[in-house]
């Protein structure tokens, strides 16, 4: 929604919506699974489903765009996207139409798309480095975060909520940024001073 509380502007030309997809395939310079496309693209409430399958169909028919077919086995290695199956590839007609004619597409519609762009990679970097739990305990919840790389586990982290509404507040906090938070973490054990022993009679 707009300051104004009126809905943000769609984009409803074909020729405009080709270059905005263009353009984010661009900036995202990597293929990138269907629906992963699908979900920013029409998340960000700049081109709706429609304008969407019209522009991809058209860009995919001239060669802008192409699908690339991908090993399905689920591989623990490999991105989210990567375990798609059918990825979508920006080829160099695209690559070059998005250089040349991104600026004749509004500020706001690029900067929204590439905000909704930012917010999805973030949620997978978010699911892959981290877990948390909630689990009922004894007049509450415990919330555990458990921050890994890979196959190594970092820290492991519970704190006591005295009712689910709070226990889900700990955890959507904890995950904004679980690595920054285990940067903190480490930085308080080792910054803590030795207790200084009360010597007064």
């Amino acid at each position: 929604m707009t300051r104004n509380n009126y809905p943000d502007p769609e984009m409803n030309d074909l020729h405009s919506a080709k270059i905005l997809l263009c353009y984010l395939m661009e900036r995202i310079d990597r293929p990138i699974s269907e629906e992963r496309l699908y979900d920013i693209v029409t998340g960000s409430n700049v081109i709706n489903h429609f304008l969407y399958a019209e522009a991809l169909e058209a860009l995919v028919k001239n060669g802008s765009l192409s699908f690339s077919k991908n090993d399905t086995s689920s591989d623990k290695n490999k991105s989210p996207d990567e375990n798609e199956g059918r990825m979508i590839v920006l080829e160099q007609k695209g690559r070059l139409g998005a250089e040349y004619f991104n600026n004749t597409i509004p500020a706001t519609f690029r900067r929204r798309i590439l905000t909704a762009a930012f917010h999805s990679f973030a949620a997978e970097r978010r699911r892959e480095e981290s877990s948390c739990e909630i689990t009922p305990a004894e007049n509450g919840f415990t919330v555990e975060l458990s921050v890994h790389d890979k196959s190594l586990g970092l820290m492991k982290l519970s704190l006591y909520a005295p009712d689910r509404a709070q226990a889900e507040l700990i955890a959507e906090h904890m995950q904004r940024n679980p690595s920054q938070l285990y940067s903190n973490v480490i930085g308080y054990v080792l910054d803590n001073p030795e207790e200084s022993p009360d010597i007064r009679l």
